[in-house]
């Protein structure tokens, strides 16, 4: 770096390696997460399959949640496998959008396959699955 430039032209410049240094790693962990264009520990499955996948946590925020938390595991594993440390990246964030770009696709998708669209209506019309322990009669009154 030349002597004659400016303070700010010098942050600039680092600012910019910064940038550079960041955009290498962010290409390590999409590496890590997505071998060969794919989401890290998945398999090329039909459309059909993972719409009846996702039929089971559409509209359902923990289920969802529950589906962030297991790929931010299974990210987290893979980084560290392959030298990147997990706590310096943001494997929770990158799920995140990751679910909800994929729940948009798979919404446009579902118009393409109305049974497991009705599948889905008719899971949300059946009666909550009830706990055993619930379903007891009272215990008697005393006294």
């Amino acid at each position: 770096m030349a002597l004659n430039h400016s303070y700010n032209r010098y942050l600039e410049e680092i600012a910019e390696e910064t940038a550079e240094q960041l955009e290498e790693t962010m290409q390590l962990i999409e590496e890590a997460l997505m071998p060969d264009g794919r989401p890290l520990f998945t398999e090329k499955v039909s459309d059909e399959a993972r719409l009846r996948d996702y039929i089971l946590r559409r509209g359902n925020p923990m289920a969802q949640l529950d589906y962030i938390r297991s790929l931010v595991s299974k990210a987290a594993t893979a980084m560290a496998e392959v030298g990147v440390n997990p706590a310096a990246t943001h494997t929770f964030d990158a799920a995140y959008n990751y679910v909800v770009i994929e729940s948009a696709e798979l919404e446009r998708k579902l118009l393409d396959y109305p049974d497991i669209l009705m599948e889905w209506a008719q899971m949300q019309m059946a009666p909550p699955m009830m706990d055993p322990m619930m379903m007891q009669p009272p215990p008697p009154m005393l006294g």
